[in-house]
């Protein structure tokens, strides 16, 4: 299916609606309050409008293009929410790939420690484990988003690698939430297990581990240009009303300079993110090009969303024009799901 279809652009028109309806009433309060996210169904307005359906088998859209350009849209609304449905459908298709399948809301990825990361196949000890039938351990910075959902965790089971399926429920089961700055909608908590029982599991390979550092990186890179493409326009907007030095700031060489190059860099990210999808390959147990891409986007989206800041001079520091905000959630964006250092070496490790 093409990106221009007729289809598609309605899809991406509700999405539009859907933000003027529900989302951008939200987002002052999500902002301002971490919890406020838990206590409104992110997941439903999601949900009901078809995004978390992306990448399902029965989806009319199913294509890694079609959903960075629908990531990227959310996105320039509310980073947070963008990031809320990366992870979501990052989890569904994950765990479709290890044959797991859960009834209810997608499941909340509680990802690898640092030091696990690229050692799934070396034997080294995970946060969490599994011993009898149940799991017990302690995952920290988990992602919770607005789901309410299953936890997906990764553990040592008797013969390797596990991906267990834990539902929240009972007192085997403890949430602590953590404040998270930049893009609240992304509700974060350290979660503890003790002697909880999965519905499922199933075994990881390191290849399966790639795949999912692959697809959160190109999703979340797609967030990433999403935030930043509104935070130029919101620049190239105040540009065009602040009066300084006999004209309006958009005539000033320096202004016209610092948007077109942000401008041009984020062209270039956004080109290569739409690229990294139209090639992405679900096989190819090297998938080095999303981790590169994720972390060229990262920058190009802190670059900009810094310089929209210098345009507003002391009142981009101001939440009433917006663009402080959209900093935080770049800056949030490109340390998940690793922050950019890790993501380049991982690269480098994999070529």
């Amino acid at each position: 299916m093409n990106n221009d279809s007729e289809y598609f652009r309605i899809f991406i028109d509700s999405i539009g609606k859907l933000a003027k309806k529900s989302l951008i009433p939200a987002i002052p309060e999500i902002d301002l309050d971490p919890g406020y996210a838990g206590r409104i169904d992110l997941f439903r307005m999601l949900e009901d409008v078809g995004i978390l359906g992306l990448g399902s088998p029965d989806s009319e859209f199913s294509y890694f293009s079609s959903i960075v350009s629908v990531l990227s849209k959310v996105s320039e609304y509310c980073a947070g929410i963008g990031a809320l449905a990366a992870f979501s459908i990052a989890s569904n298709l994950f765990l479709r790939r290890l044959g797991i399948s859960t009834a209810s809301k997608p499941a909340a990825l509680c990802l690898f420690e640092e030091d696990e990361l690229d050692l799934v196949e070396e034997g080294i000890p995970f946060a969490a484990s599994i011993k009898d039938g149940t799991l017990s351990g302690r995952k920290r910075s988990v992602i919770l988003g607005g789901y309410g959902g299953p936890f997906a965790v990764f553990a040592d089971g008797k013969d390797g690698t596990e991906v267990c399926l834990v539902e929240p429920d009972g007192d085997r089961v403890s949430i602590e939430e953590t404040p998270l700055m930049g893009a609240r909608a992304l509700r974060c908590a350290d979660v503890s297990f003790t002697g909880a029982e999965p519905s499922s599991c199933a075994p990881v390979r390191h290849e399966d581990v790639v795949y999912l550092l692959s697809t959160l990186s190109l999703f979340l890179s797609a967030c990433a240009c999403g935030t930043a493409a509104r935070a130029v326009d919101i620049a190239r907007e105040y540009s065009k009303e602040r009066y300084q030095g006999g004209s309006m700031i958009e005539q000033h060489d320096a202004i016209k300079l610092l948007i077109e190059q942000n401008r041009s860099s984020l062209q270039a990210a956004a080109d290569a993110v739409s690229a990294c999808a139209a090639r992405f390959d679900p096989t190819d147990a090297k998938m080095t090009n999303c981790l590169r891409v994720k972390a060229a986007a990262s920058k190009a989206a802190v670059n900009a969303c810094l310089d929209a800041i210098q345009v507003h001079g002391g009142y981009g520091y101001m939440r009433d024009y917006g663009v402080e905000k959209r900093f935080r959630d770049a800056a949030t964006l490109s340390v998940l799901p690793l922050d950019s250092t890790r993501l380049l070496l991982l690269a480098d490790a994999l070529v």
